[in-house]
């Protein structure tokens, strides 16, 4: 009898355990899914800002926010300049998404961080189509499309960490537990998190990087 009950203890704990396993891969996947809506809401906002007609100004300072190559003049200084250009603006948005994971009531900022993004790449963009036409849409598509993919993915991944250790910073606040293993959440592991996004989109830039300036012969 203590056996099967020992047994049926142990099943319980388990199943508890698949159970929690599959809330929290759920919930993973609908927060990523809340930052890529935002995202693709800023870059329909960028492409209705070009259409407005914004200023050349303003889309000159996207392009330096966003590390978003309009013309081959930056890419002609050198491989490893436009490699700096892509990946500058992504590290400083990494920092910020990492201290505001840190602060407990930084959820706003958060969730505006893929909304700006998408607002400079879309405006971005948008320019490069109304003034090259068809020639625009080449551009984007052959060599501001790799850098701007990796940077959006990895972003997104750093915005649902920064959203997470957030909102586990807030419930540590109102809560009388202060354990900081809660739900396998340290600042270590969130610190290792975002080093790994890091390295990932240094070293997938340096790869689009390289395709972008190869495919410039073309234009």
């Amino acid at each position: 009898m203590q056996r099967s009950s020992t047994r049926l203890s142990l099943e319980r704990v388990s199943s508890d355990k698949r159970h929690a396993q599959r809330g929290f891969v759920w919930h993973d996947t609908y927060y990523f899914s809340l930052f890529g809506l935002l995202f693709l809401a800023g870059l329909t906002m960028g492409t209705v800002l070009i259409k407005s007609g914004a200023s050349q100004y303003l889309v000159d300072n996207f392009s330096k926010l966003t590390g978003i190559v309009l013309t081959n003049q930056t890419t002609g200084q050198g491989f490893f300049y436009a490699y700096y250009y892509q990946c500058f603006p992504l590290l400083v948005t990494f920092v910020v998404l990492y201290f505001c994971g840190t602060c407990a009531l930084s959820q706003p900022l958060i969730l505006f961080v893929p909304i700006f993004r998408g607002l400079g790449i879309g405006a971005c963009m948008g320019y490069l189509y109304a003034q090259y036409g068809g020639k625009g849409i080449l551009y984007s598509a052959f060599v501001v499309f790799p850098g701007a993919v990796v940077g959006m993915v990895t972003m997104l991944y750093a915005c649902r960490e920064a959203w997470k250790f957030s909102i586990h910073c807030f419930r540590r606040l109102s809560s009388e537990d202060k354990n900081e293993e809660h739900a396998g959440l340290s600042i270590q592991k969130y610190s290792a998190r975002y080093l790994f996004f890091a390295v990932v989109s240094l070293v997938l830039l340096l790869i689009c990087t390289g395709i972008s300036t190869g495919f410039l012969v073309f234009f």
